[in-house]
């Protein structure tokens, strides 16, 4: 599934190294390294504050969300700094136990650590960019925070 384009999920790889992985343990929290350089003098990201897992539904939606307001007029950009990479396994249902990992990716899912910027904006107003990240955040299914970078 990994090469093919598949119509149920909207965001997964198009190559992987290998066809199931091992489950993302809880472990340690994230460093973000680099924030995008942005002209403006301040920017609204939204970090995780607990560790979890992010659907490829959780995403889309948010995204949807996301790019139909910066539609409407206002300016500023949009970036999400996650992508689902991690497949989830599942085995049909009424199957024997053993004979090794099941074959059929269910869905993907993005694996987040405390401290991870889920999304970032930049050249928004802070009403705005408050507004959409409330929104946001009743989208996803971690706790999460908004934070202003000022530069």
């Amino acid at each position: 599934m990994a090469g093919k384009k598949n119509k149920n999920i909207a965001l997964f790889p198009l190559k992987l190294k290998f066809r199931c992985f091992h489950k993302f343990l809880a472990s340690g929290s994230e460093v973000n390294r680099r924030l995008y350089i942005s002209k403006t003098s301040e920017q609204y990201v939204l970090k995780a504050q607990e560790f979890g897992r992010l659907s490829t539904a959780e995403l889309e939606a948010s995204r949807r969300y996301l790019r139909r307001f910066a539609k409407k007029g206002r300016t500023g950009r949009i970036y999400m700094r996650v992508y689902p990479s991690l497949p989830i396994t599942k085995k049909p249902s009424e199957t024997r136990m053993g004979k090794g990992k099941s074959s059929k990716v269910f869905d993907y899912v993005c694996p987040i650590r405390a401290g991870k910027i889920i999304f970032e904006l930049s050249g928004f107003t802070k009403k705005n960019a408050f507004g959409l990240l409330m929104k946001i955040q009743e989208r996803l299914s971690l706790t999460t925070k908004i934070v202003r970078l000022i530069r």
